[in-house]
């Protein structure tokens, strides 16, 4: 059976970057979510019915558990849920129980400057802090690790649980 793992994180967070160097140095597929598996939706205002969203997401997660070759992947379970209403959180507990998942955060400054630096739209930059907002919430509430990118910070601030 192939081991999978998954990174998560925000834009700009560092997730990218980090997963590309994982899947590099250990020589192991490197897989964007959401390209993989064609999942293509807005997240705000929310363009897909909230039911479209949860199974097009359970689709495409049983097939990440169904990977025949080692692979890391960006994104594809706290991204999609993020755009959920809390209430509907739950319904996606057993992916977190069955896929190796870290979360990467890294402070607003630092995120504003790689967005800035990948030439992302000005206008959804300070968008990020509600986004970095729910992506904890749903990383603590599901026990994820919390790893964090930021430039800036001590060694022992770089991993919470």
């Amino acid at each position: 059976m192939a081991k999978i793992f998954m990174l998560e994180g925000y834009d700009g967070s560092g997730k990218t970057s980090v997963a590309k160097e994982i899947a590099k140095r250990l020589g192991i597929r490197y897989c964007h979510f959401f390209s993989e598996y064609g999942i293509q939706y807005d997240i705000e205002p929310l363009s897909v019915k909230e039911d479209e969203l949860i199974n097009m997401t359970k689709k495409a997660l049983d097939k990440t558990l169904e990977c025949k070759e080692d692979t890391i992947f960006d994104r594809g379970l706290i991204t999609p849920i993020s755009a959920l209403p809390e209430k509907r959180w739950d319904e996606f507990k057993k992916y977190f129980e069955q896929i190796p998942l870290v979360m990467c955060y890294a402070n607003l400054e630092d995120t504003i400057s790689r967005l800035k630096a990948r030439h992302e739209d000005e206008s959804t930059w300070y968008d990020n802090e509600y986004w970095i907002n729910i992506n904890i919430k749903i990383a603590q509430k599901f026990h994820v690790p919390i790893v964090n990118t930021s430039t800036s910070g001590s060694l022992e601030e770089s991993v919470k649980y």
